[in-house]
């Protein structure tokens, strides 16, 4: 910049300080150098004075006026005499490092938000936790920062430390309604209802007009089992937004729960005039329709949700369920077997298919499904005796066998398992000792298990074991006592033993329970004829 050489060099300064309103003036060191870059550009004599207008890391930017010119450069703040002069240029340096900090953290938060929303890799999330942290260290003041560590940790299912760091976010600023969100969405996921309607509510008072806020109140409330309350929170997000199908449902889904099913199916309606045909629309409406016995309109729906999506697993099982209550079991198998190649590791398809073609006999399919089964939940000791079960029914003696040992492997409390390796052993491999202690085995698991005390009495009979057997039967008695069958077993055994008189009031008492049973009387008189001719 060139002035007039007549003027003042004191009016340059002046000039120079104005300009910048944190400009200082100070006394350059002799021999100092102004720099631009390398370039030397003035060489400071005896009482040089400097406009000091910046403070970078130890230099100070500034001008110097020298014939009718002025020098604009960097000098070292060891070179400038007055260094107290400097002092509010850095602290407005220190300040613009701060805020640049800041806003460099802002822009990582930013991004890892982004990340955990949009990335399942684990490497990648840790990464970014990896980047966040000894950030937060150095601006530990920023709840975007926490925040943001806390939407990765939950990304990671760390939840615990999700909660902290959604904690520590809302302690800086608890306006934080991203914090809120995310910390009621947790609260949620772990059934802890009342705080996430809490959070959601803190949600709605920061944004009264935001429908998606209410909408999350009312799942919440839903879960809690406040329907009324969750009623009231769709409704107010369909005034606020009256064309989202989603509320719709969601207050449909409600309805239900609180027995409206007229409402809820005005809903349905509604969701469907403003989503179009939608195949899991017309399912919800199916199930409603089932829970209001309306079957022929809950196979229109569903035959419509087919017609959508001939590939619809879920309709093929719903339809498939509606059928075996109605007793048209081969329809159900139909569309089971669908279902299942549809999604060959939907649990519930396999569970319903294995079970209905055990009750329709076609034991082939059902171990075909329970092995299915056993493949994706292999510790599963019910699985294992269904189709152990199933093998017997196929002559399968051996592998129902192995089955049987693995479900009382896997729960040693199991009694029935025990009872048909016990019957296997007995019956097929002629194994007495193992079948008696498969029985006792079974009674040791459940002590009320009629059917183990009949059939190690029955066995100990034929092993002549009279007072052992006696003993079992007589615990069956107590377990049933209208079982005419059971007094009859046991007036045999005290007969066998010479009890007369015990056996004669066991006659006594199955006749009374079946009079229509000629072996009982028979019996009776039989041991009464026997009294006369001792007397």
């Amino acid at each position: 910049m060139k002035v007039c050489a007549a003027f003042p060099l004191m009016w340059l300064v002046l000039f120079l300080t104005v300009a910048s309103a944190s400009a200082v003036e100070v006394t350059l060191k002799e021999g100092s150098a102004i720099r631009q870059g390398d370039r030397v550009l003035h060489t400071a004599t005896a009482g040089d004075l400097f406009v000091a207008e910046r403070f970078r890391a130890g230099w100070v930017y500034g001008a110097y006026a020298r014939e009718g010119q002025i020098i604009r450069g960097w000098v070292r703040r060891e070179d400038v005499l007055e260094p107290e002069k400097l002092k509010e240029l850095e602290v407005a340096y220190q300040r613009e490092l701060k805020d640049a900090r800041a806003e460099s953290a802002r822009r990582l938060a930013a991004q890892c938000v982004v990340l955990a929303r949009t990335s399942s890799d684990e490497k990648e999330l840790r990464a970014a936790l990896d980047r966040v942290a000894p950030t937060i260290e150095l601006s530990p003041g920023l709840p975007e920062l926490h925040y943001a560590q806390g939407v990765l940790n939950a990304a990671l299912n760390r939840h615990a430390l999700a909660y902290q760091d959604f904690n520590a976010a809302l302690r800086l600023d608890n306006r934080y309604v991203e914090a809120y969100q995310a910390r009621a969405d947790l609260f949620l996921k772990a059934r802890d209802f009342p705080s996430a309607e809490r959070d959601y509510s803190s949600v709605i008072s920061l944004r009264p007009n935001d429908p998606a806020a209410y909408h999350e109140r009312g799942i919440a409330r839903v879960e809690a089992e406040d329907y009324a309350g969750a009623i009231s929170d769709f409704t107010k997000a369909i005034q606020l937004d009256p064309r989202n199908p989603h509320f719709y449902l969601s207050r449909a889904a409600a309805r239900r729960k609180a027995r409206q099913f007229a409402e809820a199916l005005q809903d349905y309606a509604q969701a469907l005039s403003l989503q179009g045909d939608s195949p899991p629309i017309f399912l919800a409406r199916a199930a409603l329709r089932e829970e209001m016995r309306q079957t022929d309109e809950a196979l229109k729906d569903i035959a419509r949700a087919l017609q959508l999506d001939p590939q619809a697993a879920e309709a093929r099982y719903r339809r498939a369920v509606i059928y075996q209550s109605l007793g048209k079991t081969q329809e159900a198998l139909a569309d089971l077997k669908k279902a299942v190649e549809l999604n060959p590791t939907a649990h519930d398809y396999l569970t319903v298919q294995a079970e209905v073609s055990e009750k329709a006999e076609d034991f082939a399919t059902a171990v075909s499904a329970y092995s299915r089964l056993i493949e994706l939940m292999p510790d599963n000791a019910d699985t294992h005796f269904r189709r152990g079960m199933c093998l017997e029914k196929l002559d399968q003696k051996v592998a129902a066998a192995k089955d049987y040992t693995a479900a009382v492997a896997l729960d040693p409390h199991f009694a029935a398992p025990y009872l048909r390796r016990g019957a296997l052993n007995e019956v097929a491999f002629n194994d007495t000792d193992k079948a008696l202690a498969d029985y006792t085995a079974a009674i040791e698991a459940d002590r009320s298990f009629d059917e183990a005390f009949h059939r190690r009495a029955l066995l100990s009979l034929r092993l002549g074991r009279r007072r052992e057997a006696l003993a079992d039967i007589s615990r069956l008695v107590e377990l049933q006592p209208a079982n005419a069958q059971a007094y009859y077993l046991r007036a045999t055994i005290l007969r066998s033993l010479g009890d007369r008189a015990k056996a004669m009031d066991d006659l006594s008492a199955a006749i009374r329970l079946d009079p229509q049973n000629p072996s009982y009387a028979a019996t009776l008189n039989e041991l009464k004829e026997e009294g006369e001719g001792k007397n």
